[in-house]
């Protein structure tokens, strides 16, 4: 309630949008959360965050197409933010591309070393490489 009357305030406040949107999104409130994500991008430059996040929410929901287009919209704005990267390699694994999903896990590597999220997806594949009956 509190950071709705934040937004009716400053309709563009980023914080109270994006922990909106993430506390929506805790609560499996998808469609809802993926609004305020794209409320809180839409609040400056430089907000590739919740770009990003509102492009998980498509996937949540499973539109791909959306997704992938917003994911690259991101990489485009920013193409050092290497969560773009790796979110778009958990795409490709959700559409059954391991190779593909690879090469993004890589690029979000190369971007940002220590990218835990990024390294353990890598270990994934491998491991699905390896697993596969």
């Amino acid at each position: 309630e509190m950071y709705e009357f934040a937004l009716e305030c400053e309709p563009m406040y980023y914080k109270a949008s994006y922990n909106l949107a993430y506390n929506l999104a805790g609560i499996k409130k998808y469609s809802d959360a993926r609004k305020f994500f794209l409320q809180s991008a839409a609040s400056g430059p430089g907000r590739v965050e919740a770009t990003v996040s509102s492009a998980v929410m498509d996937m949540k929901m499973q539109n791909l197409t959306k997704a992938e287009a917003t994911l690259r919209k991101a990489n485009a704005n920013d193409e050092d933010f290497s969560q773009a990267y790796c979110k778009l390699g958990n795409l490709m694994m959700l559409q059954g591309k391991p190779r593909r999903a690879c090469q993004f896990y890589l690029q979000a590597v190369e971007k940002m070393p220590k990218n835990v999220e990024a390294i353990a997806n890598l270990g994934m594949v491998e491991w699905s490489k390896r697993n596969v009956t």
